[in-house]
């Protein structure tokens, strides 16, 4: 698990402000094209208990590495 990342994603998702830089960053948008992380992501959006799922997908690499490409993306 990324405890850092988790931190930060629970914040990140909790405000659901995505800084446009961020969005814009096409590592980020070339991640967000792997079927994987696309389940992943809907499941914690669809989810009655979104941090359960943040904490499940947070075990995955491909969610840990994602948000490595996030949290470049919004370092200043």
């Amino acid at each position: 698990m990324c405890s850092q990342q988790e931190t930060i994603l629970r914040t990140f998702y909790l405000s659901s402000a995505m800084p446009v830089h961020a969005a814009s960053s096409s590592e980020i948008r070339d991640a967000l094209k792997d079927e994987h992380l696309q389940k992943l992501i809907c499941d914690i959006d669809k989810s009655p208990d979104p941090i359960n799922e943040l904490d499940k997908a947070m075990g995955t690499d491909v969610f840990c590495i994602f948000t490595n490409k996030i949290l470049s993306a919004i370092k200043p």
